[in-house]
């Protein structure tokens, strides 16, 4: 995964672009900060479309299209 991929969250189909990686920058460890801007993140404190999780959490619910 790297910055500017698009992943789809296997949950929900929600989209979202990767936008920033926070050390350290491995498949494992640290976070990325998401753009959900498909309406998903409406109605909660992410409603600008900007979210957190570590690269962990990503990997388990997301895969990154193609």
């Amino acid at each position: 995964m790297k910055i500017g991929d698009l992943v789809k969250f296997k949950k929900t189909a929600a989209t979202g672009i990767i936008v920033k990686f926070f050390s350290p920058q491995n498949e494992h460890e640290g976070s990325v900060e998401l753009y959900v801007g498909d309406g998903t993140l409406d109605n909660t404190p992410s409603s600008d479309g900007f979210t957190y999780m570590s690269v962990a959490m990503l990997k388990r619910t997301a895969k990154v299209l193609k």
